[in-house]
């Protein structure tokens, strides 16, 4: 058997992609959304690096932001579309330590519009 050791994504910008999202729920906090990235060039191609935030999007709060650099659109309008419409649209997804300490999250992604499906 042959092993290979994971490399662990460190804070820094990668190309990328979204790839998606995911319902969460936590004890805690409750109901959430994953949004997930895909690095696709370097070291760590092929890593998906993801941000969990409310369910709930405001101007203010993460959510609504996500949802504003995912789509290129005014929040108002992004809410209206379904998110798999961006799925594989790149850009550039920059990632920093997680405030637990406890690995990275996705802290921007920057979508480039020559980018999008």
């Amino acid at each position: 058997m042959k092993m290979s050791l994971v490399k662990h994504v460190v804070p820094g910008a990668y190309p990328g992609a979204f790839d998606g999202v995911q319902e969460t729920s936590h004890e805690e906090y409750g109901r959430g959304i994953r949004w997930i990235f895909r690095i696709d060039q370097g070291d760590h191609a092929g890593s998906l690096v993801s941000r969990t935030t409310k369910d709930e999007a405001s101007v203010n709060n993460a959510c609504g932001k996500f949802w504003k650099m995912i789509s290129g659109l005014p929040l108002d309008d992004a809410i209206t579309h379904d998110t798999d419409e961006w799925i594989g649209d790149g850009g550039m997804i920059v990632v920093e330590d997680s405030p637990s300490g406890e690995g990275v999250r996705v802290a921007q992604f920057i979508r480039d519009p020559k980018q999008a499906r």
